[in-house]
């Protein structure tokens, strides 16, 4: 892939407040034939965008990300990169994930969709991983500031699906209870 697929700096947005330090934003793009055509990581601001030919990097940073977040990350994204790279992640990597389309549709339960919106997509068919990775780190941290207003149930659940050091952070800037 050609590295035009990797925004310039001043296009990358500053990364928010709300959102974990630490948390690794993962998208996948898979061909029809299951091969990878391309796949990035954000954190911090910083994307890496990586083939096929990388799996075994990627095989190593995964397991070690504090939180790995990702929009559908849970049930598409972590499956298809262990079937990928023919083992399974360790199992605390799960208490660790924040699906930001889990999320979204506890704290905004009366959206038509969840879907990522993918505006960039106008000019082109193809999903940008860098671009995914960006839009749901725009979810959770809009997740994050709407949580304190839904009902403490709702924010009980949602509290259930972030990881514990995302809950640790979380707590002191929402002050859950």
């Amino acid at each position: 892939m050609s590295t035009a697929a990797v925004p310039a700096p001043a296009e990358v947005p500053a990364w928010p407040a709300e959102v974990p330090a630490g948390a690794a934003f993962l998208d996948l793009e898979v061909r029809a034939d299951g091969s990878l055509r391309v796949g990035a990581m954000v954190s911090g601001g910083q994307p890496w965008v990586f083939t096929g030919e990388h799996l075994s990097q990627v095989e190593q940073v995964v397991p070690r990300v504090a939180v790995l977040a990702g929009h559908n990350v849970r049930r598409f994204d972590v499956p298809q990169l262990e079937r990928l790279i023919g083992i399974p992640f360790p199992a605390d990597l799960d208490v660790r994930v924040v699906d930001t389309l889990e999320l979204a549709s506890l704290v905004f339960p009366g959206e038509p969709s969840q879907a990522l919106d993918k505006l960039y997509r106008e000019g082109s068919s193809l999903s940008d991983p860098v671009q995914d990775c960006l839009e749901s780190l725009q979810v959770l941290a809009r997740c994050v500031r709407a949580l304190p207003g839904v009902p403490g149930l709702v924010r009980s659940v949602a509290r259930r699906l972030l990881p514990p050091s995302a809950t640790r952070d979380l707590t002191h800037i929402l002050q859950f209870r």
